[in-house]
């Protein structure tokens, strides 16, 4: 009988133990995904700025040049004023 309570009682320390580094990793977590959510916020606001940027400088001309169209039309090789007229 006593070797089963020492046993429990290890089994029991051993628990705690885990339980502690589980609550600590679950603390991190929560900070790394708190800090995940602020910077993919600040991405976004960051893309959505320069969007709105791009889209203004286009309006008013100072853009460069860019194109739209598909991705393999991206690769073509570029052409300039002269080969256009």
């Amino acid at each position: 009988m006593e070797s089963n309570l020492e046993k429990l009682e290890e089994d029991l320390l051993q628990i705690n133990k885990n339980t502690r580094t589980l609550q600590t990793n679950h603390i991190q977590l929560l900070e790394m995904k708190a800090g995940l959510k602020h910077v993919t916020f600040l991405m976004d606001h960051q893309s959505k700025s320069e969007a709105a940027m791009s889209i203004s400088e286009a309006a008013r001309g100072e853009a460069g040049p860019f194109s739209v169209g598909l991705k393999q039309e991206f690769d073509k090789p570029v052409r300039d004023d002269n080969e256009l007229k």
